[in-house]
């Protein structure tokens, strides 16, 4: 690993010295990441971060650009973030797979994991969001029991490689048939960089905050930091599934896309048509829709378990949250994991919710 070199920065300061080079590594990464792409990453260092630090640990191979790692340092301040170094995350954020070149991602993961145990302060490093085939990667560098867990789950997926429809239920199938009925619906996709994008994403935020996110303050809309952050965020690698009806939009899932997969990071539909299903109807026409008008052949749900799609979409995706010893300790791993679902749990009792 003598080859590779490593150097601290900001996604700013990354995306004016090598945007091209950022863009070739999310497409060619072991897993592409649309997550800590620029525009994301920018986004969210903007509108996202409470004026906290966005450090991104790079990795170079003589010029070429081979790794990116978005990172939350230690800070005091902050009972929990103080305890860890933390792969970066945010409410939007699905997946935190650090973007390695895959042709040398185990020498660059380890290389990577030998900087941080380095660094001056706490030697654990706090991973969530990250996906089986990461986390092997990430442990097959460290001793035995280095990683404790916090967390674990599988979400819908679906591999259009092998699956070219979604069969719907008979009474999906009916409201399909009754939508029909009621006026002129059609499904189309929506990607970022065509003409229509900026307006349908604008008709998807106002979609959004017509539902229920809307009156729970969650969606997009519901301030101008977030509305911002969405306008920025999915400027470049964003796409929009539609379900129109008579030219109107009912229903929409936000996505952001990298290599061949498009991770769904926002779905609403409009209430008044309720009856009909459109969100479902929408996602059990999506693999036609995709293999028709793209290059698309995996798709991420970044669906909380238990999600209506698992009965749709036959993949699944396991995700973890976890602590990783940098030096290899497993107690303090284990304590760490511990100490990250008690402070989960009293938040959990502040706010109501046992």
């Amino acid at each position: 690993m003598s080859h590779l070199k490593a150097r601290w920065t900001t996604p700013r300061a990354l995306n004016g010295e090598n945007r091209a080079g950022w863009l070739a590594l999310l497409n060619a990464s072991l897993a592409p990441n649309p997550f800590y792409g620029p525009d994301f990453l920018l986004a969210s260092e903007a509108h996202l971060t409470g004026g906290m630090p966005l450090n991104c640990l790079v990795i170079e191979d003589g010029s070429a650009l081979v790794g990116i790692f978005p990172l939350r340092r230690p800070v005091l301040t902050d009972l929990q973030a103080g305890c860890f170094w933390q792969l970066y995350t945010n409410r939007y954020l699905c997946l935190s797979d650090p973007l390695v070149e895959a042709r040398q991602a185990k020498d660059i993961i380890a290389f990577a994991l030998a900087i941080l145990r380095n660094q001056r302060g706490p030697g654990l490093l706090r991973v969530g969001q990250i996906s089986d085939t990461i986390r092997q990667l990430m442990l097959t560098s460290l001793p035995v029991g280095s990683a404790s867990q916090i967390a674990y789950h599988q979400r819908a997926a679906l591999d259009l490689r092998a699956v070219e429809s979604v069969q719907r239920s008979s009474s999906l199938e009916r409201k399909a048939r009754k939508l029909k009925i009621s006026g002129r619906s059609q499904t189309t996709l929506v990607p970022a960089g065509s003409i229509a994008f900026r307006d349908m994403l604008e008709a998807f935020l106002d979609l959004e905050a017509k539902g229920w996110k809307g009156h729970a303050e969650t969606a997009l809309r519901s301030t101008r930091v977030t509305t911002s952050f969405a306008r920025e965020a999915f400027s470049s690698l964003g796409m929009l599934e539609c379900l129109m009806l008579d030219g109107r939009l009912i229903a929409g899932n936000l996505d952001l896309v990298a290599g061949d997969t498009a991770f769904t990071i926002k779905t609403a539909y409009d209430p008044e048509y309720a009856q009909f299903s459109p969100g479902l109807l929408l996602d059990t026409d999506a693999p036609h829709l995709m293999l028709a008008n793209s290059a698309i052949r995996r798709l991420d749900s970044c669906a909380s378990p238990g999600h209506q799609l698992e009965q749709h979409w036959p993949d699944r995706i396991g995700i973890s949250d976890c602590v990783i010893s940098l030096k290899g300790d497993a107690h303090s791993a284990d304590l760490g994991a511990r100490y990250l679902k008690t402070t989960r749990r009293l938040k959990a009792r502040l706010l109501g919710r046992t």
